[in-house]
């Protein structure tokens, strides 16, 4: 891969954050490199608890009435298992005492560790891990969850918080890597590395409010500068300027 990228006229990728590091790690002059962002589905869209959908999908799952959603496969990247002790932080609070987690996506590498995390912090009640969903299911969860949580440690882009913020689901992520740059100010930012921030990112858009309306508003707003289309113009411009 490094000597692809260093023969390469042009190299494309989806982040400054990506950029950053090809540069880094490849040794390839930032000039080469040019970065398109991904696109969003159309299919993500707003809905609501009471679109039929909406309604076979929480029956279909045996949803709680009130979650946060995660999305991503199961592994040590996503950073669950601290996700897992801020659920266990909010659930010991009073205010919080409700909050549910629901879970879509594979069994990634070292999954292990997130079950055993789930039992080590009693919350087999409170997790549901729904494995791979189908892409009209996962619109369904993003608008019924009261918020997204993706505290992922690393992102070379991070699509499903624009797949969040399409369907009006107020998005709470890291600060780090690609997300921030995909997100704006779109999104409640939380260290990923620190359980208390995880959970007092939870804890602010758990209750609604107008911080929650807030976010789900700039979401939206955020996530339609993002289309497929755009990027595919703008790599046939990458590839009619190296073919030139």
């Amino acid at each position: 891969m490094p000597r692809l990228a260093r023969r390469a006229r042009a190299v494309i990728t989806v982040s400054q954050a990506a950029k950053e590091e090809i540069v880094e790690w490849f040794g390839v002059p930032p000039e080469r490199i040019i970065v398109i962002p991904h696109g969003v589905d159309p299919a993500f869209a707003p809905t609501h608890a009471e679109d039929p959908d909406a309604v076979a999908v929480s029956r279909r799952y045996h949803l709680p009435k009130a979650f946060v959603f995660a999305v991503g496969s199961v592994e040590p990247r996503k950073n669950l298992t601290r996700l897992l002790g801020a659920v266990r932080l909010l659930r010991d609070r009073p205010a919080t005492r409700e909050v549910t987690l629901v879970h879509a996506g594979p069994e990634g590498w070292r999954p292990e560790e997130t079950a055993a995390a789930v039992s080590r912090l009693g919350l087999e009640e409170a997790v549901q891990f729904l494995g791979y969903v189908p892409v009209g299911d996962l619109r369904a969860l993003f608008g019924l969850a009261r918020a997204f949580v993706y505290p992922s440690l690393w992102e070379g882009f991070g699509l499903p918080v624009l797949e969040a913020m399409s369907c009006g689901c107020p998005v709470v992520a890291s600060g780090v890597s690609s997300i921030p740059e995909v997100a704006g100010d779109a999104a409640l930012f939380v260290d990923p590395h620190s359980v208390e921030d995880i959970a007092a990112g939870i804890a602010a858009v758990w209750d609604g409010g107008s911080l929650r309306e807030d976010f789900i508003r700039r979401g939206l707003e955020r996530a339609r500068n993002f289309t497929w289309e755009r990027a595919a113009r703008a790599t046939l411009s990458v590839y009619e300027a190296a073919l030139g």
